[in-house]
């Protein structure tokens, strides 16, 4: 997902907004992280001290994959509306549609035929992959409606808003869950659709130019310490993630707004745009790419060279299934809709 124009056949060309594309690549990484482990920096750790107790400790919170993905939430509502923030109007619904299900679409039926093949079960796909992909599906199918009611001039906070009361009303059903996707494929939705209509919102806010400053890695940080304080949360407290993190998605979404200013007057950089091109990839790709791994016979070199072959494998891996079929996708999308527009 870029924020590019010719999204469904939309003949304007919106200059793409830099700087998304390496977000994704990080979000990527600390969703592989958070369900593999990070490099082994405390392997060997004696965790019967108190110094190692709390380093083990810390360390192990520092990959808040669900946080991830809700920055990857927030980041898609951003792509999805920019391109229409100005006119709030989709020249083809269907055509929108159309390429929307099929980029997204085509890449997730081809892993999940690989990892059917592979042995592997679909039943973590739906707590880890799954779900969110569903949500994303349903998301582009409301968005025409939701323009609809924004043309009207409803503005995006009551409409944010009306999705945090039904979100946490949802919450409310199961107070004591831990984890973010608690509800199934079939309500999940709602409790992410407040994180991506903020994106909608933030594309608005970068649309009409608008600007934000401080300082970056002061916010980067703040992000990253408040995913951590979380994680610790759900694990170490009765307070679990769908309590938290849709109002961590307010966090992001002025986070990324920082980013989209900084970006605007200095490049990102090459290397982290090009793996953010293909970070769906790894999305997708890791859990499958995990389950063929470890079924090589491979040699034990120890925890930071086991580590290193691991990622290596799981980005190659990710690659070479962009080349193969996400990249393809993209092209089959595109001229579909272009041929529905015709």
């Amino acid at each position: 997902m870029d924020a590019s124009g010719n999204a469904d056949g939309h003949s304007t060309r919106i200059e793409r907004v830099r700087g998304l594309d390496a977000i994704r690549t990080v979000c990527a990484f600390w969703v592989v992280m958070y369900h593999f482990g990070g490099p082994p920096l405390t392997a060997g750790i004696d965790r019967s001290t108190l110094a190692g107790w709390l380093i083990g400790g810390v360390y192990n919170n520092f990959w808040n994959g669900p946080a991830a993905v809700i920055v990857f939430f927030v980041v898609s509502g951003f792509c999805i509306h920019y391109p229409f923030s100005k006119d709030l109007q989709i020249p083809s619904v269907f055509a929108y549609g159309i390429r929307r299900y099929l980029r997204i679409g085509i890449p997730l039926a081809a892993v999940m035929v690989v990892s059917t093949l592979l042995g592997v079960s679909l039943s973590p796909f739906h707590d880890t992959i799954l779900w969110s992909l569903v949500a994303e599906l349903v998301y582009y199918t409301l968005y025409p409606a939701i323009l609809v009611i924004r043309r009207r001039g409803v503005r995006w906070r009551w409409i944010i808003l009306t999705s945090f009361v039904f979100a946490l009303s949802l919450v409310a059903t199961e107070p004591s869950s831990k984890e973010y996707p608690s509800w199934g494929v079939g309500l999940n939705w709602v409790l992410g659709l407040p994180c991506w209509l903020l994106g909608c919102e933030l594309a608005e806010f970068v649309g009409r130019g608008g600007t934000k400053s401080g300082s970056i890695w002061l916010w980067r940080m703040a992000v990253w310490g408040v995913s951590i304080v979380l994680s610790v949360l759900r694990f170490h407290s009765p307070v679990g993630f769908p309590w938290t993190l849709n109002f961590f998605a307010i966090m992001v979404a002025f986070w990324l707004a920082q980013e989209v200013t900084r970006y605007r007057h200095r490049p990102p950089s090459v290397f982290l745009e090009w793996c953010g091109r293909w970070s769906y990839s790894v999305y997708l790709c890791h859990v499958p790419a995990h389950a063929l791994w470890v079924l090589l016979p491979l040699p034990n070199l120890g925890f930071a060279i086991n580590w290193l072959m691991f990622v290596t494998f799981i980005m190659t891996a990710s690659f070479l299934f962009y080349l193969a079929i996400e990249s393809p996708s993209h092209r089959i999308a595109k001229h579909a809709a272009q041929a529905l527009c015709r």
